[in-house]
């Protein structure tokens, strides 16, 4: 059989059809614009914080370097930086951490840098110039501030710094330096960073290796791999404990993939996308299968002419394709506008802030155009077959009208029953009907969704997990998780000044001494050999009341005879025990060698450690099998603690405050850590409430943003389906008019048809919504630390009257506008 090229008459007739369905090719493009708005917006969300979470990290690494080559000399770089792999370098010759007392809040270290190491460290001055002269330097706009330096060039600077090796202090020296640039401190950066000059650090007697070599690769694949490939073939052979030359891999190159992405990030993605194609089927399917019921007749007598079942498909897909060529353009466009706005916001909730990189990467709209597309394509398929399917005779036969059934209408009845007829109209396509509930439905499931999930959110347990009082007063080390000297601890002095100010409540101190001489005896379920850290804390009675009890019960004057100890114990995120991790028991005896002789305890109770009462670090050990053994946390009254411990460490100091005066306080802190002790830090319930409610307003926001969309999907299909229903029908009203219906009983059986469109949409909402939540939402909610399960039919009790005033008015409106013809005209039509 001879093949017939038929692709340019198959178009024709696809551009045919268009001219003759202009109503629905608007509709149709709106529908896939609209599709393709919320692709892109995703993916232009997605990609952005994928590239501000990978500049983020690099910005904490502090290089967009791939790799490094650490702590090597001058002959390790010579042979490295030659090979093959290698396309760019960068060297950093350390000198040293700078010890003014100013940056007790920041780790500061001073080092030399090629031009190279400072372009890609984040480091290059925006004011001024590279160090040139011996004494010259440049440094970020934090340490001038700390400083109290001035931002201007030529300013002098005098920085205390050591020289050290293997953690073993060298040398320690004090010079004075002239600022030859800077740059705007970034606040992400771990360590802020002086850079001198060559002639400077060679000038120092510095250890040899003391230099980092930074790389570049020609992509960003198996970093780790190449440098140690690198390294291999240079002649540094690897042995049983690892490379030669120790390396590091820039995470931030690692922190964006989607294979290191946690599972919930990932369904989260695939759940968008899925609610996506869904809401772009069920309007694009609906405009076309009802675009196929109307022009049946058309393609009845394609089939007349010989066309096959495959080409009337192909018509209908190259219809879809045409309409798409306009739509999804609009919608890329759209898109791309509607994600750059929502994106700063969602940054903005995490550490990210307002560094959001804005790329328009290619991937973005690819991708979008081809989800786009394959939702336009499953779409038409199942319209494309009923349009196949249909013979030449049938396709005479249909219409719309003949589809009415009224039997069930008692003809006994004295008056029409317009609510019997509205009903009988909706399922006379219970197809295109379940289809237009479903499409309204789903914007209100999914916004009730995430209003239970926000409204679930429990700011109290997000609280008690980093704060169990108004204010924390203690060194800025602390809250670095850096607690380790006597030089760190509170004094009485500041207590007492916060103690003494108007509305102070009650307060009480958490006491803890790193170095302390306290050890385990008889440890249970643990190897002699294996002595486990202990952790050990003194808790004021104000803060032994606060405490999340696992198990066993507080009694605090039985505590302070100095015969009970609590024991501190591992939780998860959702504040469950982790049992393993917990080695003693409620009436277990726990004996303690310390500074004043042997003390046993009893276990009076468990209970959980986090942010509010321990030094926000673990200590743990490796036993001979490398595993690792992690301190076991103690608590003790502050009177029993002072007993043992000779030298006790008033950690931080943890208070309450009158309503009233806490902004007064949150100013006073702010004030005397920022300008007065700049070596203290402080924590507040607001600072940890505002975290809280941006987090929140961020899945507001987006899931907010994805119903409103997916609401004005449905919105359309509902106009579509009433507007195509009305064209449709207008010999069946002329007739029913013609045989006595008035025009207000038509208006009225429209407006009963579209209140049971919205009351259906109310009772599939609410179901779905039920199962979702106490299915999904309730297991989401126990797996979270900071949210409990609260269920809510809020939004849709919001909705209903919304939902019924859009039934009463939309087929109101589109009736009056779309009939204008006299009964005569109406029922002369044939179509």
């Amino acid at each position: 059989m001879n093949k017939v090229n038929n692709r340019k008459i198959i178009n024709k007739i696809a551009i045919a059809s268009l001219k003759n369905n202009r109503r629905r090719n608007i509709i149709a493009f709106i529908a896939i614009a609209l599709t393709t708005l919320l692709f892109t917006s995703l993916f232009t969300i997605g990609f952005g914080m994928k590239n501000s979470m990978e500049l983020e990290t690099m910005r904490m690494v502090g290089t967009t370097f791939h790799g490094a080559f650490k702590r090597i000399n001058k002959e390790d770089i010579n042979k490295l930086k030659t090979h093959p792999l290698i396309k760019e370098i960068g060297i950093r010759q350390i000198i040293g951490p700078v010890i003014n007392d100013e940056f007790i809040k920041e780790q500061v270290e001073i080092s030399y840098g090629d031009e190279n190491y400072i372009k890609r460290g984040f480091n290059y001055p925006t004011t001024g110039r590279l160090p040139i002269e011996k004494n010259e330097i440049i440094t970020d706009t934090l340490v001038l501030d700390l400083l109290k330096i001035p931002h201007r060039v030529g300013e002098k600077i005098r920085l205390r710094y050591t020289i050290e090796e293997n953690g073993i202090v060298l040398e320690t020296i004090e010079d004075e330096f002239i600022l030859s640039g800077f740059y705007d401190a970034d606040e992400a950066m771990m360590a802020r960073m002086v850079f001198t000059s060559k002639e400077y650090a060679d000038s120092l007697n510095l250890p040899e290796n003391i230099y980092y070599l930074d790389v570049m690769f020609s992509n960003s694949k198996n970093i780790e791999e190449k440098l140690i490939q690198v390294q291999s073939e240079s002649g540094y052979v690897p042995d049983e404990e690892g490379p030669a030359i120790d390396i590091g891999v820039n995470w931030g190159y690692m922190s964006g993939k989607l294979e290191d992405a946690d599972p919930i990030t990932i369904g989260g993605m695939v759940l968008i996308l899925l609610i996506i194609i869904f809401t772009g089927y069920l309007i694009i399917y609906n405009i076309f299968q009802i675009s196929v019921v109307s022009d049946i007749k058309f393609y009845g007598l394609l089939k007349t002419v010989g066309t096959t079942k495959k080409q009337i498909m192909r018509i209908i897909r190259r219809q879809a394709f045409f309409i798409s060529l306009i739509g999804i353009p609009i919608g890329l466009i759209l898109g791309y506008f509607a994600g750059n706005l929502i994106l700063p916001r969602i940054a903005s909730t995490t550490s990210i802030g307002g560094r959001v990189v804005k790329s328009p990467t290619p991937w973005i709209f690819l991708f979008s155009i081809l989800f786009s597309l394959i939702t336009v394509f499953i779409s038409c398929r199942k319209p494309g077959k009923i349009a196949g399917k249909v013979s030449p005779v049938e396709a005479v036969k249909i219409t719309d009208i003949d589809k009415v059934n009224y039997d069930h209408i008692r003809k006994s009845e004295a008056r029409v029953n317009i609510s019997k007829m509205a009903m009988s109209n909706l399922f006379r396509n219970k197809i295109r009907t379940v289809i237009v509930l479903l499409s309204m439905s789903l914007s209100l499931i999914l916004l009730n969704s995430v209003y239970t999930m926000t409204n679930s959110f429990d700011m109290n347990k997000y609280l008690s997990e980093f704060i169990n009082s108004d204010f924390v007063l203690g060194s800025a080390k602390y809250f670095k998780s850096d607690f380790r000297f006597k030089e760190d601890s509170l004094t009485e002095d500041v207590i007492g000044l916060i103690n003494s100010k108007k509305g102070f409540e009650n307060g009480g101190r958490i006491y803890y001494t790193p170095a302390d001489s306290v050890e385990f005896l008889d440890e249970k379920d643990l190897e002699p050999q294996n002595q486990t850290p202990i952790q050990l804390y003194g808790l004021d009675d104000y803060l032994i009341d606060r405490q999340k009890i696992i198990k066993g019960q507080i009694d605090v004057e039985k505590l302070k005879s100095g015969d009970y100890i609590i024991y501190g114990g591992y939780t998860n995120n959702n504040g469950t025990p982790v049992w393993d991790r917990i080695k003693y028991d409620v009436g277990d005896s726990v004996k303690l060698n310390t500074e004043n002789g042997v003390k046993e305890f009893e276990v009076m109770a468990i209970i959980s450690y986090d942010y509010t009462n321990h030094a926000r670090y673990v200590n743990f050990i490796s036993d001979k099998n490398g595993k690792a053994i992690h301190s076991q946390l103690l608590y003790l009254p502050s009177n029993v603690y002072k007993e043992i411990i000779k030298d006790p460490f008033t950690m931080v100091y943890q208070f309450d405050v009158e309503g009233e005066n806490i902004t007064d306080y949150e100013s006073f802190l702010e004030d005397y850590t920022n300008s007065i002790d700049y070596t203290l830090d402080y924590d507040s319930r607001d600072k940890q409430k505002s975290d809280f409610d941006n987090y929140k307003n961020m899945f507001l926001l987006v899931g907010g943003s994805l119903s409103f969309i997916v609401a004005l999907v449905g919105i359309v299909n509902f106009i579509n389906s009433i507007t195509t229903s009305i064209i449709t029908r207008k010999r069946e009203f002329a007739l029913l008019q013609s045989i006595g219906m008035t025009r207000k009983q038509l208006n009225s059986m429209l407006i009963r048809e579209g209140i049971f469109y919205s009351l259906g949409t109310m009772i599939i909402s609410a179901i779905f919504s039920i199962v979702i939540s106490i299915t999904i939402i309730k297991k989401l909610t126990r797996e979270s630390f900071f949210a409990t399960y609260n269920f809510t039919l809020k939004p849709l009790a919001i909705a209903l009257p919304i939902i019924i005033i859009l039934g009463i008015i939309l087929p109101y409106i589109i009736n009056k506008s779309m009939v204008r013809e006299s009964i005569v005209e109406r029922i002369k039509r044939d179509d």
